[in-house]
């Protein structure tokens, strides 16, 4: 029998740092998940990609899934046969580059980590965690623009694909409360969890105004079919 997408399962495709931890936490683990199989989806989704992603779907069976790591495939997921299957949710660069910067300040000296491996040195081709430590002003500067670039070429890769729906991130709460609806299990914001950086920076974070103002001449350029309605 030919694999179909689960009906019931929901992504939430964009990357890491745009809420989807928080959106996780809104259901228990039956209902949603976050970044489950992590290492297997960076790693084995291959050639065979479709027929990999829908036996993992299949294997977890959830109605919602939130994983960061999907951006990396965004032109790849299979075709849905629901509306709303993947959802992506829109953060304004500088303050995704913020984020990703305060983030992993805190993880520079912990050692191996698998993600920055298969996920962050895939998409910049070089390991930012030695600069982060080293805090050299010339690296620094180059690894915000990368990340900067890093954004708007995930950007372009989710518009690319038809079946993906964006959200502003200031409408995550409107957002859960839809997905509640559409999968009929109400969030409990009473369990809302949302990850904060522990660590600050010893260097100042040189943003890019500029990008920003090229994010927003882009926002506006989406058709508005593309928005889902929260």
């Amino acid at each position: 029998m030919e694999l179909q997408p689960h009906s019931n399962t929901i992504y939430i495709v964009s990357p890491y740092k745009t809420g989807t931890t928080y959106i996780d936490s809104l259901w228990n683990e039956s209902v949603s998940k976050h970044e489950p199989l992590q290492l297997y989806s960076l790693r084995g989704l291959g050639q065979n990609f479709e027929e990999d992603f829908l036996k993992r779907e299949a294997l977890l069976d959830l109605k919602i899934e939130c994983s960061g790591f999907w951006s990396l495939f965004l032109e790849r997921l299979p075709k849905p046969e629901t509306l709303y299957k993947y959802i992506y949710v829109l953060r304004p660069p500088s303050e995704w580059v913020t984020s990703v910067i305060k983030h992993f300040y805190g993880l520079r000296t912990i050692g191996y980590n698998y993600i920055n491996d298969y996920y962050w040195i895939r998409l910049l081709g070089y390991d930012m965690l030695p600069v982060l430590k080293n805090g050299k002003e010339a690296e620094i500067y180059k690894l915000i623009s990368d990340l900067y670039q890093i954004n708007f070429d995930i950007l372009q890769s989710a518009l690319k694909n038809q079946a993906i729906f964006f959200v502003n991130m200031e409408d995550l709460d409107s957002l859960a409360i839809k997905l509640g609806q559409i999968i009929g299990i109400e969030p409990n914001f009473d369990q809302s969890w949302r990850r904060v950086a522990k660590h600050k920076p010893h260097f100042k974070i040189p943003l890019d105004l500029e990008m920003d103002k090229k994010y927003q001449i882009w926002l506006k350029s989406i058709p508005e079919r593309r928005f889902m309605v929260v």
